[in-house]
């Protein structure tokens, strides 16, 4: 999908140093609808369910560098951060 796309965009441009550490993508959930271009209208659960676990899961199924996960910060019962982690770490080759 294209916010697979976007998605997999936005974690190369955070993956600095060519996968010899975690890179991370976070944001509030009103900046991950901009990057995305998600519909304005979009509760956080809706862009969570419809957008971010489907790319998600799109990536870590089709790209064998990327082993994505999604974590949430919250605040009280509002989520206030989220941060998508590639949790792939490249082997080091002596």
């Amino acid at each position: 999908s294209k916010y697979s796309i976007l998605l997999y965009k936005l974690m190369r441009e955070a993956d600095k140093d060519n996968g010899s550490s975690i890179a991370i993508v976070q944001g509030t959930p009103d900046e991950w609808k901009e990057w995305l271009g998600a519909p304005e209208s979009y509760t956080y659960g809706r862009l969570k369910d419809n957008i971010l676990n489907p790319a998600i899961e799109e990536i870590n199924l089709e790209i064998g560098d990327m082993d994505l996960e999604l974590f949430q910060a919250r605040r009280g019962r509002e989520v206030v951060q989220v941060e998508i982690h590639n949790n792939f770490i490249r082997n080091k080759r002596y």
